[in-house]
């Protein structure tokens, strides 16, 4: 059947050392694939019309697929991570006092990392991203819940704010364009393009964020406002099937028919070739290669 998931490609994708990422399925849902290579799991699967397969690829779409594709992208980051003088006990750390009523914690591992000398940069791309992406692994399995997310992500947020980081250096080169930065509406949270919105601000664009809850409704701002660049952050891999259709209508619905579309964020990561797929002007993994994809663009002839 055309789009069905292929459970032997999922299960052979999968390293040895990655075995963890099923341990959050139901334990029917491991019965039913013992069972689908049983005569008689075949033999109940044919006389019910494959229901024993349907339930077991909804199963893994939905819990070991993103499980999956986040723990890649945290050892993404763990790899970008070395020579930045953050390691992933300090990511660690911040992801779990960040929920907790000790947040002065997380606030004080913050500071003390800026005193130093980690620049404002890498605190984003090296502590605060893979910290996100450490809170949607603890919801994925079940560790935390998803007003946990909301609140750990907020404060986040709010520390990005804090007069204890380091401000971005001054922009030394032209003015930017202007830009709308979204999360991809139905993402689990927005706090990647709020890390892009920062970058775009430091490298003087004016630039505006938004956390769309339709596409509806990004698609109704761009109607509205005529931006230069628009750039949807997609943090989760199993997400970017429905991107392409969303940039066709970015392109054919904005103000500006001249609209250029990035598609950024950790679900690109090591994805060099997913804007021929998706449609898009350029992809971008993180806020500092998306300024200078957009730069790019807006500057070309």
């Amino acid at each position: 059947m055309a789009g069905e998931l292929d459970l032997e490609t999922v299960f052979d994708s999968i390293h040895p050392g990655e075995a963890e990422v099923l341990r959050g399925l139901p334990r029917h849902s491991k019965r039913f694939y013992a069972a689908q290579n049983s005569d008689a799991g075949r033999g109940f699967a044919g006389r019910h019309g494959g229901d024993l397969h349907a339930m077991l690829t909804d199963a893994i779409r939905r819990l070991a697929l993103p499980r999956l594709a986040t723990a890649r992208a945290i050892e993404r980051c763990r790899q970008a991570n070395r020579g930045s003088g953050i390691d992933p006990a300090d990511v660690a750390l911040l992801a779990r006092h960040v929920t907790a009523p000790d947040f002065h914690i997380a606030e004080s591992q913050a500071a003390v990392l800026a005193m130093r000398g980690v620049a404002r940069t890498d605190l984003l791309l090296h502590l605060f991203m893979p910290a996100a992406l450490l809170l949607h692994e603890r919801w994925v399995s079940d560790e935390i819940t998803f007003a946990d997310v909301i609140l750990g992500v907020g404060r986040m947020e709010r520390l990005l704010r804090s007069p204890l980081l380091p401000e971005a250096p001054l922009h030394q080169g032209p003015p930017g364009g202007s830009v709308l930065v979204a999360a991809l509406p139905g993402e689990l949270h927005g706090f990647e393009a709020c890390v892009f919105e920062d970058f775009f601000r430091a490298a003087d664009w004016q630039a505006e964020r938004r956390t769309p809850a339709t596409d509806q409704e990004l698609l109704g701002r761009l109607k509205r406002h005529a931006v230069d660049v628009a750039v949807v952050c997609v943090s989760a891999a199993i997400n970017l099937g429905r991107v392409a259709m969303l940039v066709r209508r970015l392109r054919r619905e904005s103000a500006n028919p001249q609209l250029f579309v990035v598609v950024g964020g950790s679900a690109l990561t090591g994805d060099g070739a997913a804007w021929k797929r998706i449609g898009a002007d350029a992809v971008a993994p993180d806020g500092a290669s998306a300024v200078v994809a957009a730069n790019t663009l807006l500057r070309s002839p």
